[in-house]
This record gives structure tokens, C-alpha cells and sequence, in this order.
């Protein structure tokens, strides 16, 4: 391929490399990574030392810069299932050093298919097959990537996506190549089509954690449950010990719904400084899973700021704890430093709240700036996202 890698890893215990090839056409297991750096607007293709693929990638040209990517493929001894639903062996892991629009194309080979149809679930009808061949039309039409943001199946922030991918049987190759656009990266993995074309039966969706007056409502929706009992509401002050908040019982009937389900919970005592909030869904026979984790800042008398969510769609928030009345404008500016909405409010004594409406903004990192009397108080970034 003409480039260097710059991380190669063989699976230790079978010493199997695990891309999909012509060459290695057969379902191996192992994990193969390479790190290089990508430019606006290029294209790069990923290789492993014996310059076999592991994926491909188009940065979209206009300013963002991937820089350095960690392009990573993993292949399970066995096909494995997140909540009752198998996924394919091989899936992916890709890094950059700066996220932002991309089209991406990942690599199977038909043995990862044959692997997939052959699992029980699969066999007895519970779930769809995949792709039989490069003729089977209504296996093509069911392939689905379910992209998980910022870590492994249940813990990525934001929730997953599905994605439908363009499918294609590269005949020369003798290999599956699936090609779709992003706008953020990490995980990525392939299953059949679900109820509602759902991503990987992740029960949490949704979860967010907002102020009202002196207490935080908690948020969240389902898109569909299998054998769920109910949810715990954790909260902890440093992100790592959690304690129980309470329990919010599943509407599902039986557990089992395919439709979506909305659940709330209040948080009557919220601590001053950080309030980290998550959920653990418990299954009828014990197992459980977490949502993302939600930061509340709740502030105390003097110049207290807290910024949210973070990374923001639709909605920002900023809250501002002081103690005087006085003149205070909040702006948000792009990175050129051009101010693109401003708040300008007299504060009372206290809690005050500005709140920015995202919709209209493109994706992107903006600047955050607080002034007291024409004094800058406070200044941040937070990222949008679409």
C-alpha cells in the first residue's frame, strides 16, 4: 500500500490476522489495527503489514480534519448477541484524533454471513438471515450497522444509530464491502434488520437529565424491550461510586414491546457540583446494562457555571449561579470568533438560566462566552451535533 503501519496486533492465542480478503477469505479470529494520518478531503484505505484491508475512508472536504485515525477490526471466536440479537464476528473500531463527516467502507467476507445464519437464533427463525450469496437480494436488504458512539455495546455517548449501508459483492475480491457516510466515529456493528429497524436491541434511548427549579428530571425513552424488569436511576458525585436513586417499573407488557415506551424520574435532592446520572436496566432473569452518563452541574451561592448537554443537538443550556444582580450576556460563537446568537438579561440573586435553540446550526465545535457587566466571567466549547 506504500505506507507504513504503524500498529499491527496478532491475536496472541491463534495468531490469526482478522481481515476480510481474497487472500483470507475465511472467518479467523484475532484483531488488526493501523494508525495513520488523514488529512481534509482524502482518501486513505487501511492495511495491515501484509497490505490486506482493513477499511477505507473518505474525509469529507470542507475544513475538517480527521488527523490521527486508529483503524481497528476485531473477529469473535463465536457470533455473539447483545440483548437477544446476534451480530456478526468482525466488527470495527475506528478512531480519529478529530471527529467530523466521513464515508466509510468496512469488509466482510461471505464466511462472516455463513457464520451469522448458522447461529441458533438465526436457524430457528427468531431473527433474519443475512446475505447466502452475492445473489441473495432480500439478505442484502437486511443488513443493518449499528454505529455506537464513544465506547462498546451499552456504554457509547451519545445512544447508537442504524445505519443502512450500500452493500456490495466484490466479485475479484471475493469479499462484502459496506459503504456509508458519518459524522462521528467508533464502533461498528453489522446485523440483520429488527423491528423498526432499530439498532442492536439497546433498551436505552434517549436519556437526558434536566433542571427544573431545584430538582432534576430524568428522561428516557425504549424503543423496544425484551425481558425487561425495570430500570434503576443511579446518581454519584464523581463519576465513579453510584448509588440508587430509584426504580421505575417497565410499561412493557410482559417485558416485550416493539413499540416506543417513555419513562421519567425526579431527583427530589440533587448535591451541589456534579451530579452524574445513569441508568441500569435490570432483565427478568438478573442481567443488566447502562445508559450513557448524564453530568447536571447544580451550583451554590457566588459565580457558578454550568454548561449542557455537552456534546448539544437541538438544545443548550447554560445556567449561571450568582450572588448580585447584574447585566450578563451570553454568547456562542463559531471558532473564526464571529458571534452567532446572543442572550443579553439583567441576573437576579441566584440560579439563572439561558437557554440557545440548535436547530438552525450546523454540526461543530462552538465557543461559549459569559460577561458580567462587560467583564468575561466564563468561557467554554461544546460540540454540536446533528
Amino acid at each position: 500500500p506504500g505506507r507504513t503501519p504503524v500498529i499491527a496486533v496478532v491475536n496472541p492465542s491463534s495468531g490469526d490476522l482478522a481481515l476480510a480478503t481474497s487472500s483470507n477469505a475465511t472467518s479467523t479470529t484475532g484483531l488488526d489495527s493501523l494508525n495513520d494520518m488523514q488529512a481534509d478531503g482524502q482518501t486513505l484505505s487501511y492495511y495491515n503489514p501484509s497490505c490486506n484491508l482493513i477499511s477505507k475512508i473518505v474525509d469529507a472536504p470542507g475544513g475538517n480534519i480527521l488527523g490521527q485515525v486508529t483503524s481497528k477490526v476485531n473477529v469473535d471466536a463465536t457470533v455473539n448477541v447483545w440483548n437477544n440479537q446476534p451480530y456478526l464476528r468482525r466488527w470495527y473500531d475506528i478512531i480519529p484524533q478529530n471527529n467530523g463527516p466521513a464515508t466509510v467502507t468496512l469488509y466482510y467476507t461471505q464466511a462472516d454471513f455463513n457464520d451469522y445464519n448458522a447461529h441458533p437464533s438465526v436457524v430457528n427463525n427468531t431473527w433474519p438471515m443475512l446475505p447466502t450469496g452475492p445473489a441473495d437480494a432480500a439478505g442484502i436488504a437486511r443488513v443493518r450497522v449499528t454505529k455506537i458512539s464513544g465506547g462498546p455495546l451499552g456504554v457509547g455517548t451519545p445512544g447508537p444509530t442504524a445505519i443502512i449501508p450500500t452493500t456490495v459483492w466484490n466479485a475479484t475480491a471475493m469479499r462484502w464491502e459496506m459503504t456509508f457516510t458519518v459524522t462521528s466515529f467508533s464502533g461498528f456493528y453489522l446485523h440483520s434488520a429488527n423491528i423498526g429497524n432499530a439498532v442492536l436491541p439497546v433498551t436505552i434511548s434517549d436519556f437526558t437529565v434536566l433542571k427544573n427549579g431545584t430538582v432534576s428530571n430524568a428522561t428516557w425513552v425504549t424503543l423496544s424491550e425484551q425481558n425487561n424488569s425495570h430500570f434503576n436511576v443511579e446518581r454519584s458525585t464523581d463519576g465513579r461510586e453510584f448509588t440508587i436513586l430509584g426504580k421505575v417499573t417497565t410499561k412493557a407488557a410482559n417485558g416485550n414491546s416493539s413499540a416506543k415506551l417513555a419513562y421519567n424520574f425526579t431527583d427530589e435532592s440533587p448535591q451541589i457540583g456534579h451530579n452524574y446520572y445513569r441508568l441500569q436496566q435490570v432483565d427478568q432473569d438478573g442481567k443488566t446494562a447502562y445508559s450513557q452518563l448524564v453530568d447536571l452541574v447544580w451550583g451554590a451561592d457566588g459565580s457558578v457555571v454550568s454548561i449542557y448537554p455537552n456534546p448539544a443537538t437541538e438544545k443548550l443550556n447554560v445556567d449561571v449561579s450568582i450572588d448580585k444582580v447584574t447585566q450578563m450576556e451570553v454568547r456562542l460563537m463559531d471558532m473564526s470568533g464571529r458571534v452567532i446568537k446572543s442572550v443579553m438579561q439583567r441576573t437576579a440573586k441566584g440560579l439563572n438560566n439561558v437557554t440557545f435553540d440548535l436547530s438552525d446550526i450546523a454540526p461543530g465545535v462552538y465557543g461559549v462566552q459569559i460577561f458580567d457587566n462587560n467583564t468575561l466571567i466564563h468561557s467554554a466549547k461544546v460540540n454540536k451535533q446533528k
